[in-house]
C-alpha cells in the first residue's frame, strides 16, 4: 500500500464523517512541520490518558494488536475519553516505536473511545522483514549488555548511548523513513526523531525505562531517561557531532554532553530558543550534570567486564573502578595536533575502539593497541601524513584500523581524506584452497599455521564477525562445502584468541542449459580465478553444436572454455537433428512424364525426381512426411516413408475422367459419369470421377470433364497438397 493511496483514503474517511475521524501520524523531523503534544508515562502532565488507564498495558496491548494489521483495535478496556485522543495519537508515534508501520489513526465515535481506525504504510510482509532486521541490528547493539546484571543501568544507558551514536549518522537528505527506529538501526541514516526513538526501543530491551521529549521551537526530538526511580535528559543526536552539516560524522566521535542531564543541565548545552523552553520534563535531579563522561569525546568501551574510556582533561586512557565513579589510568594519550607551525589545537582527540582483549586508541599521528590482559602498549598503525594533517578519527572495522585524516578537528571537510590498514594480530595465518573440478558442490580447505595453536575459526560470506561467530576448533585443517556462489571468508584464531589475517576465495555459478540434454552437472560452481572446459551434452538423434550465450541460437561453441566469469552466467545447448537417409525406389505405369516429390508435414516440398522409363528412386530423409507421386492429367498417389522399407512399389496412376476404367478419357466417360450424377444406377471409378478434386463428384465434375474431351484449355495437374 502506497502513502498516496493512504493518504485518499484517509481523506475519504474523513469526509464520511460518520463514524470515525482521521488523523495521520506521519510526521517529518526539523522541516518545520508540527509535533503532536508530547506524553511521559508518569503522569505529570494535566491531560495526559495515564490519567485515566495503566500506559504500560496499554503499550503491551496495541503493541500486539498492531503487529497484526488490523483495520480496528478495541481499546474500550482502557476506558480513554474523548478528550484524549490527540495525546492517545501521540502516545502511539512516541511510545510505540516498533510500529513503525503505523501510518494514520482515528477513532470511532463515543466516550470513552470505543476503538481506533489504523491505516499502514506497508504490506504486512515488508513490515515483518524490516521488523526482523531491526531486531537483530538492536541484538547486535546490546551485545555484552542485555541481561548483564554487573552493569548498572547508568553503564548501560551510556554504552547503548555510545554505540547508537557511532552505528548512526544524521540524514540530511530527510528521507521518508528517516524518523523511524528502521532507519536509525538497519539503515544507519536517521534524524533525532530516529535516534530518540532507536535509543528508547534499546533501553527498553535493556531493562530501562526511557521515553521521547519533544521541541516545538527546536523542531527537535530527544530522550528521558529514568534511572533510580528519577528522570534525566540524553539526546543522542546531538551527541553524535559530523565533520560539518551534510556531511558524516567523525570516526570514533561521541560526546557526553547531553548524556543524563537535569533540565537546567540540558539548556545549558543549548535546548532552549531565545531563552525560553516549551518542553515538558520531570527532571530534576541534577546527580549527573557535572560527571566525569563530561570530558570524554570518545565512546566507552566494554571488555573483559569493565567500562574502559578516555579521560580528555587527564589524558589518559582509563579503566572505571567498580565505585562506578573513579577510573584506573592504563597509560597516557597526551599529544599536540598540529594547527599550522608551531600552533596546536587545544584539547585532545584520541578516540577509543575495542576488538576482543586489545583496546586500539591513537594519538596525533599513531594508533596504538592496549592488551588488557598483559597491559603492553604497540604501535598498530602510523598512516603517511602530509604537512599538519593528523589523526582525528579512528576505528576498528572488520580487520582494519580505519582513520580519518585532516588538518582540523571539524568543520572543514576539504582536505578530510579516510585510509585503512589491515592490522597483524599474530603469527598465526591461513590459506584457503579448492581443487579444480567440475562439479555443483565444491570443498574448501584452510590450512592454518600457528605457533600457539588455533582455539577457533569463522568461515562464510561476511569478512566480519562476532564472537558468536566463532567456531572452537584446534585443528589446523580444516573443510568445508560450498554450493552457492559469493565471496567466502576465512579467519582463524590462535591459542590466544587473536585472529589471522582474513583469506577469501570467490566462487562463481555456471548454469547450463542442455535443452533436453543429458548432463551430469547443469550447475557448476566454478573459482573465480579458475579455467574450466565446458562438458558436452548427450541428447538421443541429435548431434551437439556447442554452447551459445543465448537461447535458440543456431551455432555455438564446442570446446567452450570458462575463465573469469561474472557470480552467475548461463549457457546454452546448441543442437542439430541428425538426419537419416533411405533409398525409395519403384516402378510406375504412366503415359504422361511422372514427378516422385518428397513433402513434409506442412505440404511444402523437399525434394522431387522424374521418373525414367517408368521407374524411379529417391533418398527419403527423416523430415519427410508424404511421398506424392504424380503426372499432369493423373490422379496423384500418396505414400507415408515408412510404406518403402526397401521394398520397389510398382503402381498404375489413374487418369483423370476416365471413369469407365477403359484407360482413356472420351465422351464415353461424360455420358457415363452424367449418368451417374443423374442418378442412374452405374458404377464409375470414383477416385477418376472426381476430375476437379475437390472431394465431391457432381455436375461441376461433368462440366469440367466435357470441356477436358471437347479440347479445352484446362490445367490438369492437381496440387499435392490439396490432395493431402
Amino acid at each position: 500500500m502506497n502513502k498516496k493511496a493512504v493518504r485518499r483514503f484517509a481523506a475519504s474517511v474523513l469526509a464520511l464523517c460518520l463514524f470515525c475521524g482521521i488523523l495521520p501520524l506521519h510526521a517529518e523531523d526539523i522541516h518545520g512541520v508540527s509535533y503532536p503534544r508530547t506524553f511521559f508515562l508518569d503522569g505529570s502532565e494535566q491531560d495526559t490518558i495515564s490519567e485515566y488507564t495503566d500506559t504500560e498495558a496499554l503499550r503491551e496491548y496495541l503493541s500486539k494488536e498492531l503487529y497484526g494489521f488490523p483495520e480496528r483495535v478495541d481499546i474500550s478496556q482502557f476506558s480513554i475519553p474523548f478528550s484524549e485522543f490527540e495525546t492517545l495519537r501521540e502516545f502511539i508515534w512516541r511510545e510505540l516505536p516498533d510500529c513503525f508501520h503505523v501510518y494514520g489513526v482515528g477513532y470511532y465515535s463515543g466516550d470513552p473511545v470505543p476503538a481506533l481506525f489504523i491505516t499502514y504504510s506497508m504490506e504486512p510482509e515488508e513490515y515483518y522483514q524490516k521488523l526482523e532486521q531491526c531486531r537483530g541490528a538492536a541484538a547486535e547493539l546490546l551485545d555484552g549488555i542485555a541481561g548483564n546484571d554487573s552493569l548498572s543501568d547508568v553503564e548501560k544507558a551510556l554504552l547503548i548511548h555510545d554505540r547508537l551514536a557511532l552505528h548512526n549518522e544524521y540524514d540530511y537528505t530527510f528521507a521518508d523513513d528517516s524518523h523511524t527506529i528502521y532507519a536509525s538501526l538497519v539503515k544507519r541514516n536517521s534524524v533525532c526523531d530516529g535516534y530518540s526513538k532507536a535509543y528508547t526501543y534499546l533501553l527498553r530491551l535493556a531493562g530501562i525505562e526511557c521515553c521521547i521529549c519533544v521541541s516545538l521551537d527546536l523542531n527537535h526530538s530527544w530522550n528521558l531517561v529514568k534511572i533510580d526511580g528519577e528522570y534525566y535528559h540524553v539526546d543522542v543526536t546531538w551527541d553524535d557531532p559530523s565533520w560539518a552539516r551534510n556531511s558524516r560524522g567523525v570516526l570514533g566521535y561521541v560526546q557526553h554532553t547531553n548524556f543524563l542531564r537535569s533540565n537546567a543541565g540540558i539548556i545549558g548545552t543549548g535546548h532552549e530558543k531565545d531563552g525560553k523552553t516549551d518542553f515538558y520534563a520531570p527532571a530534576s535531579g541534577t546527580k549527573y550534570d557535572g560527571w566525569f563522561w563530561q570530558n570524554v569525546n570518545a565512546a566507552f568501551q566494554l571488555a573483559d567486564g569493565s567500562l574502559y574510556y578516555i579521560d580528555g582533561s587527564s589524558k589518559e586512557l582509563m579503566r572505571l573502578n567498580e565505585d562506578k565513579i573513579t577510573g584506573t589510568p592504563l597509560c597516557s594519550v597526551s599529544d599536540k595536533w598540529a594547527a599550522g607551525y608551531s600552533s596546536y589545537y587545544k584539547g585532545n582527540f584520541s578516540k577509543l575502539d575495542r576488538h576482543g582483549d586489545l583496546l586500539f586508541f591513537n594519538t596525533s599521528d599513531t594508533v596504538y593497541s592496549y592488551d588488557i590482559a598483559t597491559g603492553e602498549v604497540s604501535a598498530a598503525f602510523r598512516p603517511r601524513l602530509e604537512e599538519y594533517e593528523s589523526i582525528y578519527g579512528m576505528c576498528y572495522e572488520d580487520g582494519y584500523i580505519v582513520c580519518d585524516l585532516n588538518n582540523c578537528p571539524s568543520g572543514d571537510v576539504r582536505k578530510l581524506r579516510q585510509v585503512r590498514e589491515l592490522y597483524a594480530y599474530s603469527d598465526i595465518s591461513a590459506e584457503l584452497s579448492s581443487a579444480v573440478g567440475v562439479s555443483d558442490t565444491r570443498t574448501v580447505t584452510a590450512e592454518i599455521t600457528s605457533t600457539t595453536g588455533m582455539s577457533g575459526y569463522c568461515f562464510g560470506k561476511s569478512a566480519a564477525y562476532t564472537d558468536n561467530d566463532i567456531i572452537a576448533s584446534t585443528d589446523l585443517s580444516v573443510d568445508f562445502t560450498v554450493t552457492e556462489p559469493g565471496t567466502y571468508y576465512f579467519t582463524a584464531f590462535d591459542g590466544n584468541g587473536k585472529p589471522s589475517e582474513t583469506v577469501s576465495l570467490t566462487f562463481c555459478l555456471v548454469t547450463l542449459h542442455p535443452d533436453g540434454g543429458e548432463l551430469e552437472y547443469e550447475n557448476i560452481i566454478m573459482l573465480k580465478d579458475e579455467v574450466i572446459d565446458l562438458p558436452s551434452p548427450v541428447k538421443e538423434g541429435f548431434r551437439f553444436l556447442g554452447w551459445s550465450f543465448f537461447p535458440d541460437a543456431e551455432t555455438g561453441i564446442t570446446d567452450l572454455v570458462v575463465e573469469d566469469p561474472p557470480e552467475f552466467s548461463e549457457f546454452y545447448a546448441v543442437w542439430q537433428k541428425i538426419v537419416t537417409k533411405r533409398t525409395a525406389f519403384g516402378r510406375i505405369v504412366s503415359k504422361a512424364p511422372v514427378v516422385i516429390g518428397l513433402a513434409d508435414a506442412e505440404g511444402d516440398i523437399l525434394d522431387r525426381t522424374e521418373a525414367s522409363d517408368g521407374e524411379f528412386e529417391i533418398e527419403i530423409t527423416d523430415d519427410t512426411a508424404f511421398i506424392v507421386i504424380y503426372s499432369e492429367g493423373y490422379y496423384p498417389v500418396i505414400y507415408l516413408p515408412e510404406e518403402f522399407e526397401d521394398t520397389q512399389i510398382d503402381v498404375a496412376l489413374l487418369l483423370l475422367g476416365d471413369v469407365n476404367d477403359d484407360g482413356s478419357r472420351n465422351n464415353k466417360d461424360v455420358t457415363a459419369l452424367f449418368k451417374y450424377v443423374s442418378g442412374s444406377d452405374i458404377t464409375v471409378n470414383g477416385t477418376c470421377a472426381d476430375v476437379n478434386g475437390d472431394k465431391n463428384i457432381n455436375n461441376k465434375d461433368v462440366t469440367l470433364l466435357f470441356r477436358i474431351v471437347s479440347g479445352g484449355d484446362v490445367e490438369l495437374t492437381l496440387s499435392p497438397i490439396l490432395m493431402f
